[in-house]
């Protein structure tokens, strides 16, 4: 088994290296999911780049991405996520909307917020989660899940070879494996900062098990 503390290191070693090391961060999105009450409250965020490519958004061509162009392209954004993603709780498919869009920027550039009201049946035992964004178009991009249901947060991978993850409520969940993270980071070559960030998630719980000896 791979050493917390030498896997911890390693990221930290990650975190040192300088800007243009990181600069080539592969695509990734990222989907956090949080149980507030009966209900989920999720936000995707997506890079503007991907979402060029796949809707279309520099209208005039100059290179750059204004705010008044992504609002612009808002319904096709819109239509375009929602495709591409799938919750089903409890046997039963959601009906997700998309309630607001918002802008982030994360360490490789700017993203647009998604915040989707999924609309499941209430205090569900289970949630899953089907992804397919841009992998008809990039099969090494990523979508990184961080869900935090109050009791335990769990963090998943998904790829062309394993888009759904089935996540269950106040349960013991099976979390994708730390030694997943680091391949897929290895497999990437330049890892990125955000990478590493849900690294450090993952290995929180880790530290902690491994100080109580457990």
């Amino acid at each position: 088994m791979i050493s917390v503390r030498i896997v911890l290191g390693c990221c930290l070693l990650l975190l040192g290296l300088p800007n243009s090391c990181l600069g080539h961060k592969p695509s990734d999105s990222y989907l956090r999911i949080e149980l507030q009450g009966d209900s989920f409250v999720t936000e995707w965020d997506i890079a503007l780049k991907d979402l060029e490519i796949l809707v279309g958004l520099d209208a005039d061509q100059d290179g750059n991405i204004t705010w008044r162009e992504l609002r612009h392209q808002r319904q096709a954004i819109v239509a375009h996520a929602i495709s591409r993603i799938q919750f089903t709780a409890d046997g039963v498919e959601c009906c997700p909307r998309i309630r607001d869009l918002l802008v982030c920027t994360h360490s490789d550039g700017a993203y647009a917020v998604l915040l989707i009201d999924t609309n499941c049946p209430p205090k569900p035992r289970s949630l899953k989660i089907c992804y397919s964004l841009l992998f008809d178009v990039d099969p090494t991009h990523r979508g990184l899940i961080l869900f935090n249901d109050g009791q335990q947060v769990t963090t998943h991978i998904l790829s062309p070879n394993a888009n759904t993850v089935e996540i269950r409520p106040g349960r013991a969940t099976s979390a994708t494996p730390l030694a997943e993270f680091f391949r897929e980071g290895i497999w990437h070559i330049w890892i990125g900062f955000d990478h590493i960030l849900f690294l450090l998630t993952l290995l929180a719980p880790a530290v902690v098990v491994s100080k109580d000896g457990t």
